[in-house]
C-alpha cells in the first residue's frame, strides 16, 4: 500500500522523486501539494499556485531538509508570487494608461481612460499578430495572450517560458532606447551582426514598426493620424 503522504514527509517524498522521477510518486506528492495549499490561495489566484509548483516540481530538491516547515514555506512562497503577479497587474494597467493618456488623448477625456481602454484592447485585435505585439510589448506587455507567446517560441524555435523570461527581463528597463533594442530582439531574432551599425538599423526597423502599428491601431479608433 503507498505511504500516505502529509507535511511530516513531504520533503522526504520531493527529494526521492527528484532522484528517481517515480512518476506515480511525483502525482501524489504534487497533488497533495495542491490540494494543501489551494486552501489558502483564492480560486483567481491558483495560476501562481501552480508557477511556484511547476518550479519545484522542475528541481524537487529546492525544498531543503533543513526547512523547518514545509507547509509555512510553502505557503509563503505561494503568497509572495501572488503578489508579485498583483504588483504586474497594477503595474500593467499604469503602463496602457500612461500609454492612452500619451498617445490618444483626443479620443477620450483623460477622466474616462478606463473607459477608453476597451474599444482600444478591441482595436489592438484587428492589427496583424506582429504589429499587435510590437504595441503589446512596447506599451502593453501584461495584456500579452498565451496564443502571441506561442507565436513568439516559434519564431525563436525556443520554450514559451524563456520567451516570458526575455520579456521580464526587459520591459522595466529604464533606459528606454536598450529597451527598444532589447523589445526587438524578442520581435526579431538576431541573425546578424551586432556592432553599433546594425544595432541602428534594427532599432530603426523597430520605431518605423511601432509608428505604422500605432497608425494604424488610431485609425481603427477613428483618431486622426
Amino acid at each position: 500500500m503507498p505511504e500516505e503522504i502529509n507535511w511530516t514527509n513531504v520533503v522526504d517524498c520531493l527529494h526521492r522523486y527528484g532522484v528517481t522521477r517515480d512518476r506515480v510518486l511525483g502525482e501524489r506528492t504534487f497533488r497533495f501539494l495542491y490540494v494543501e495549499l489551494a486552501r489558502v490561495v483564492p480560486e483567481h489566484n491558483h495560476d501562481a499556485l501552480q508557477t511556484v509548483l511547476l518550479k519545484l516540481h522542475t528541481c524537487p530538491t529546492k525544498l531543503g531538509a533543513a526547512v523547518k516547515s514545509p507547509k509555512a514555506w510553502l505557503r509563503k512562497a505561494v503568497r509572495n508570487k501572488v503578489l508579485d503577479e498583483q504588483k504586474a497587474t497594477i503595474a500593467g494597467r499604469e503602463r496602457e494608461e500612461n500609454w492612452l493618456t500619451t498617445h490618444l488623448t483626443d479620443i477620450e477625456d483623460q477622466r474616462s481612460i478606463s473607459n477608453a481602454m476597451l474599444p482600444v484592447r478591441d482595436c489592438l485585435e484587428k492589427l496583424t499578430l506582429k504589429r499587435r505585439l510590437v504595441l503589446k510589448l512596447y506599451y502593453l506587455d501584461s495584456a500579452i495572450t498565451g496564443e502571441e507567446i506561442s507565436y513568439l517560441g516559434q519564431v525563436h524555435e525556443c520554450d514559451q517560458n524563456v520567451i516570458r523570461s526575455r520579456i521580464d527581463g526587459v520591459v522595466d528597463a529604464e533606459d528606454s532606447l536598450n529597451r527598444s533594442y532589447q523589445l526587438s530582439l524578442i520581435i526579431e531574432p538576431d541573425k546578424g551582426s551586432s556592432d553599433a551599425e546594425a544595432r541602428e538599423r534594427r532599432l530603426d526597423r523597430f520605431r518605423k514598426a511601432r509608428k505604422t502599428a500605432e497608425n494604424e491601431l488610431k485609425a481603427c479608433l477613428g483618431v486622426q493620424v
